[in-house]
């Protein structure tokens, strides 16, 4: 498929703030016209290389600031697949990835509390038959980036059944408008804009996603995946957690209850790209004096849910 480097920008733009704002204000950042912009994306959308849209919302400022990942060794003779779609069925797991090393299995939960973690993993042990299989739990103690934004911590209180009415409805079709909304949940669509205004300012809701054909993400830049686990030399872990916020190819990045640590989701255009990145870390003496050791598991395959979380977590009144 063949785009033009502008093609290329638009694309890696939108990938990576996302297209919540306006197009003018897209357009703008891009030194572009908007009609430009509005027609690329058109284009983008009829030929299939913007396939869908989802919207990203943070679950910490929705009831559920506890955020976890946890990592399974998997027995040889799992269908992979189908242990991914088990893992997805539970409401409090976001993402599952399939990776290299002794732990192939990793997901990501939002939980109330610790305690709530670990009866999820429980469950999933029970219901994926994992017994025995070795885990590791690494509980968020702050979340410093989620997908490319970085994050304000702290939890929403002021959260209202209307607006998980209309956070469930764009959630389940970013499309639509918010008049069809405040029609489908019987508001007053004034209320409704003035909710989904509060919800955007306030980052409930990060960002609208276009989901991208697969077969283009080397060229934008995010072809390669892994889960990386950043361990900060002594008094370092300050300095380092700033170094690592400021890579772009940085996607999702906490910090964990051990003080030193830092996980991240990394993603670059390949692994040659990916083996630089890393090699930074030990080659530059800036990089090298704060970093004690970095442990790199290749995301084979990963998989999200395709559906309303509010819904299934029962949040929605």
């Amino acid at each position: 498929m063949d785009l033009s480097p502008l093609d290329l920008r638009i694309l890696r733009y939108c990938n990576e703030h996302g297209v919540l704002e306006s197009e003018r204000g897209i357009a703008r950042e891009l030194r572009i016209s908007p009609s430009t912009l509005s027609f690329k994306l058109r284009s983008f959308e009829s030929k299939g290389i913007i396939t869908a849209y989802r919207l990203r919302v943070d679950f910490r400022k929705l009831g559920f600031p506890q955020v976890a990942w946890v990592f399974f060794s998997v027995p040889a003779n799992k269908d992979v697949a189908r242990l991914m779609n088990e893992v997805l069925s539970f409401p409090q797991v976001h993402v599952c990835g399939f990776a290299s090393g002794p732990f192939q299995l990793a997901f990501k939960t939002y939980c109330k509390n610790e305690e709530d973690v670990s009866e999820v993993v429980q469950k999933i042990k029970k219901s994926c038959s994992l017994e025995g299989c070795a885990e590791k739990v690494f509980p968020a103690k702050e979340v410093l980036k989620s997908h490319s934004i970085v994050s304000e911590n702290g939890v929403r209180e002021e959260i209202s059944s209307t607006d998980y009415l209309i956070l469930q409805e764009k959630m389940l079709d970013p499309h639509a408008g918010l008049s069809e909304i405040a029609k489908k949940i019987r508001v007053h669509k004034n209320t409704v804009l003035s909710r989904w205004t509060r919800l955007v300012e306030g980052k409930v809701v990060l960002k609208k996603t276009p989901i991208i054909d697969p077969d283009l993400h080397s060229a934008i830049g995010i072809d390669f995946s892994s889960i990386c686990l950043f361990r900060a030399k002594e008094s370092k872990r300050d300095a380092l957690g700033k170094e690592l916020l400021a890579l772009r190819e940085v996607h999702e990045l906490s910090s964990t209850d051990s003080g030193k640590d830092f996980i991240a989701v990394v993603r670059s255009e390949n692994m040659s790209s990916f083996y630089r990145l890393l090699n930074g870390f030990y080659s530059d003496r800036k990089l090298s004096c704060l970093v004690e050791s970095v442990e790199a598991n290749i995301l084979l395959r990963t998989d999200s849910r395709r559906h309303t979380y509010l819904k299934d977590l029962k949040l929605a009144k």
